[in-house]
């Protein structure tokens, strides 16, 4: 299992519980909830949702993010975005939806940023310049309804 390759997102109102997606092997994933025991001074792991992923098919390195209406997954596999939604992470998952665009085959992190839009931060071989799919960064603003869009796309870094 590898540990989360995103920060944890509030599971509560009260933000005394915490929940992230975990990579596991054969390329699956699984939300995971903790809370803080003020006796042991540590987080502890309370809860896991269901694995994600499918045989054949790579999945990993998701990130989870809070909705005000659920929960919403996204993870890389090769060269597209597996993605999923649903009301509780910990019950059960729809089956894995795969995005169109953009192409991601280097690490990415999906967040929820404070203005309320759910943001991609990741490469793009296809729109680089140098074909580097680390290089540029660039920020994509999604929509993950009944469809994934991913509008806009402003460059954030590059090392030229």
């Amino acid at each position: 299992m590898n540990q989360s390759f995103c920060p944890a997102v509030s599971a509560n109102r009260e933000c005394s519980e915490w929940a992230d997606a975990n990579h596991f092997d054969g390329d699956r994933v699984a939300a995971l909830k903790y809370r803080f025991d003020p006796v042991a001074q540590r987080y502890e792991w309370i809860a896991m949702g269901p694995l994600l992923g499918e045989r054949n098919r790579r999945f990993f390195e998701a990130s989870l993010v809070h909705l005000p209406d659920g929960w919403l997954v996204a993870g890389r596999g090769n060269n597209e975005v597996g993605w999923a939604r649903a009301e509780n992470p910990f019950a059960a998952w729809p089956p894995l939806r795969l995005a169109k665009a953009p192409a991601i085959n280097a690490p990415m992190t999906l967040f929820r940023c404070a203005d309320g839009v759910v943001r991609l931060f990741s490469g793009d071989r296809t729109e680089s310049p140098t074909r580097n799919a680390r290089d540029p960064l660039y920020c994509w603003d999604i929509t993950a309804g009944q469809d994934w869009i991913a509008s806009k796309r402003p460059e954030l870094f590059s090392s030229i």
